[in-house]
């Protein structure tokens, strides 16, 4: 018998189904060894040569058994399409139907629900949109009803005309003084149409008029006098121009008053002396036809520390609405001391007339 490590040794290969043969160098120099160690046994032992090369013949067929195999590399496209039979394989029939309905009945439940109706997600957007509206809303009526609750604090401090009048924002205060003078009056209407309708009238006929609201009705004013007795008396001169007269005490309440300028205030220092005056000169003009110099010469020193006053600083509609009144009023007191004309009467006493109720309405703002 021989060794085993002089066989010769065959490797076979396959790759992508070729088979590839390759042979052991070191068996066929074993076997070449072999034989020349059998040749040698041969002069030495007489064994025949049909023995031999049987014996060889079957330990060569022992190695070839022994020592051969096959190296098997398996093709990729062969190796998937038997990994997807495989799978094929796994699942019967009956599986992948099951699994083609399930598949299909997802896909068909998810068509539906991209198209169909939501009802809860309809009614959580209601829902949302009603919660976002009723919120708005709610912040809204706050919002106004602080402006509301503003402007009725502005209007319970400001009745009236005078809101027009308000303060624009001074540090000045004081108390203004009553202004107690005498009217006459040319009639008391219960409409404003009335009242215009009658002072149309009365102008055209050279009577000053002034219409006043007093507790819901209109009352109208031609004229006014230092005292009760001459407004009686400049109440008959207008009578005899075809007016409805009656002569009363009239009073201009004053009172505190606050956010003033310094100019401001100036000016309804000097107005309440300058209006009586003024009022002294005015009567005279009408009972006696004349102003005197001495009064004239007072009414311009009055009027020089009008002037001084910055207009600028003045922004009180009230205040700047009565100190115009009051230099007019004086411009005609001087016009009628040069010119006796009475139509500068007439102008006096509307200016008078218009100066004492925007210092009414001042004081009541």
């Amino acid at each position: 018998m021989m060794d085993k490590d002089d066989r010769r040794k065959t490797i076979t290969i396959k790759l992508n189904g070729n088979s590839q043969s390759i042979e052991n160098n070191d068996s066929a120099s074993n076997a070449e060894k072999s034989e020349k160690a059998i040749g040698v046994g041969e002069n030495h032992h007489k064994i025949e040569k049909n023995e031999i090369a049987d014996e060889l013949a079957a330990a060569t067929k022992e190695s070839e058994s022994s020592d051969h195999f096959d190296w098997i590399l398996p093709d990729e496209d062969a190796f998937a399409g038997k990994w997807e039979e495989s799978e094929a394989v796994q699942k019967t029939p009956e599986e992948k139907s099951k699994n083609q309905s399930i598949f299909s009945s997802k896909k068909s439940s998810i068509r539906k629900n991209k198209y169909q109706f939501n009802p809860s997600m309809f009614f959580t957007i209601l829902f949302a949109i009603v919660i976002g509206t009723g919120f708005g809303l709610m912040m809204l009526n706050l919002v106004n009803a602080e402006k509301g609750e503003l402007a009725g604090q502005t209007a319970a401090t400001t009745p009236g005309e005078a809101k027009e009048t308000s303060v624009a924002g001074g540090a000045e205060s004081m108390e203004l003084p009553d202004i107690k003078t005498f009217v006459v009056q040319g009639g008391v209407f219960n409409s404003s149409e009335s009242a215009a309708g009658k002072k149309e009238v009365y102008s055209s006929k050279g009577i000053p008029a002034l219409i006043k609201p007093v507790n819901d009705q209109q009352v109208l004013f031609i004229g006014l006098a230092d005292s009760i007795e001459d407004a009686k008396q400049v109440g008959k001169q207008l009578e005899g121009k075809g007016a409805e007269v009656f002569a009363k005490e009239y009073i201009a309440a004053g009172g505190p008053l606050e956010n003033l300028s310094a100019e401001e205030k100036k000016v309804l220092e000097i107005s309440p002396q300058l209006f009586n005056q003024l009022t002294s000169s005015v009567t005279a003009g009408i009972l006696s036809g004349e102003i005197s110099g001495e009064a004239v010469e007072q009414l311009e020193a009055y009027e020089a520390r009008l002037s001084e006053i910055d207009e600028g600083k003045i922004k009180n509609k009230g205040v700047i609405s009565a100190k115009d009144a009051i230099t007019k009023a004086i411009q005609q007191a001087n016009a009628f001391h040069s010119s006796s004309d009475d139509k500068a009467l007439v102008q006096l006493q509307q200016h008078l007339l218009t100066f004492l109720f925007a210092y009414q309405d001042l004081a009541q703002s």
